[in-house]
């Protein structure tokens, strides 16, 4: 294992309230405090701060603007702290669609002792992780849903657990069963296992194609921690489009059974409200549950307390020694009562 990078500043991020509405005015601060034994010299703190939404692929991140003059000390001494100030208008955010959000900004500094310099220089991105949530101004709907429904595609099982929605987020937990995984699995610490079977099965309706926006490449986090549940894996291929935008699904194969030893390392989804436009969730599915079960869960932004149906798909997972499966499990599900 490679030696640890070593800690130069301890960032701490703030925002005012951990939820606004479009058309409201943010101020988020962070604070830089010099945690080494030697002195800072700061050469650059980036003057155009990001804001992203984690939830979706398909936003590109939003410039914002310092919103206080940075005075950058000649030397940042140790145990010495900086204030930044970074500001998203009512103009800004009055366009922001649902979701959540985190600010990223980048600093360069390099160490001295005395007048030397310790190295070329270090150039930081710092993320702030999940800072705080755009909610509709309608109200956030507030309600768990209890599901069960059952999709299969080519060899594997899908269940839509549940959905939960609440005026910070909503989780989407789906079920998992996978032909011929390793009995000797039950009982270690791994949720890569098998599922009792699954008895009623539905199958997805083919005419039904779920689109897979392209990824926006978004900077590693390296200053603060990743949106709950949010972990790095290896990304799922990408479907295809036709030249007028409209899905095409990607090329498909039903796989071969699976060897004993197989496991579930991720999926990619996509969703949508009230039969909107689909939008692939930037973040994948992750293991989770008891030993007896593969479960994925999946987080994003709150809903709508108008919303009447939300419909999710799984459109692709990615099972160990490298094999993907482009398959799609969909259902849609009313959230108003009648």
């Amino acid at each position: 294992m490679g030696v640890p990078a070593p800690q130069y500043l301890d960032v701490s991020w703030k925002a005012g309230k951990s939820s606004y509405v479009p058309g409201e005015a943010i101020v988020v601060e962070l604070k830089l405090t010099n945690v080494r034994e030697l002195p800072i010299r700061f050469s650059e703190i980036s003057v155009a701060p990001l804001l992203d939404n984690v939830d979706t692929r398909a936003n590109e991140m939003i410039p914002l603007m310092l919103a206080n003059t940075v005075e950058i000390p000649e030397l940042m001494q140790p145990g010495e702290e900086i204030v930044v100030l970074i500001s998203a208008s009512s103009v800004v955010t009055s366009t922001l669609p649902t979701g959540r959000y985190t600010v990223h900004l980048d600093v360069s500094f390099v160490e001295l002792d005395g007048t030397t310099e310790m190295s070329d220089g270090t150039k930081m991105g710092l993320n702030s992780g999940t800072l705080f949530v755009i909610a509709p101004p309608e109200g956030t709907l507030i309600r768990t849903v209890q599901v069960g429904e059952v999709r299969r595609a080519g060899a594997i099982t899908m269940t839509l657990e549940s959905l939960s929605f609440t005026a910070e987020e909503t989780k989407i937990i789906v079920i998992v069963t996978l032909p011929d995984l390793d009995p000797a699995a039950i009982g270690t610490s791994s949720p890569d296992i098998r599922l009792a079977p699954v008895p009623t099965v539905v199958a997805p309706d083919p005419a039904r194609a779920v689109p897979t926006p392209t990824a926006v490449a978004r900077p590693p986090i390296t200053g603060g921690s990743a949106p709950p549940g949010d972990s790095p894996v290896a990304p799922m291929p990408t479907r295809l489009t036709s030249g007028r935008g409209n899905p095409t699904p990607a090329p498909t194969a039903t796989p071969a059974p699976q060897s004993p030893g197989s496991t579930l390392r991720g999926a990619t989804a996509s969703y949508r409200i009230d039969g909107g436009a689909w939008q692939e969730l930037a973040s994948f599915g992750h293991r989770g549950g008891p030993p007896e079960a593969v479960r994925l869960v999946w987080t994003l932004g709150p809903v709508s307390s108008t919303a009447r149906t939300f419909d999710f798909a799984v459109t692709g997972v990615r099972l160990s020694a490298d094999e993907e499966v482009a398959e799609t499990w969909e259902w849609s599900v009313p959230l108003q009562n009648e």
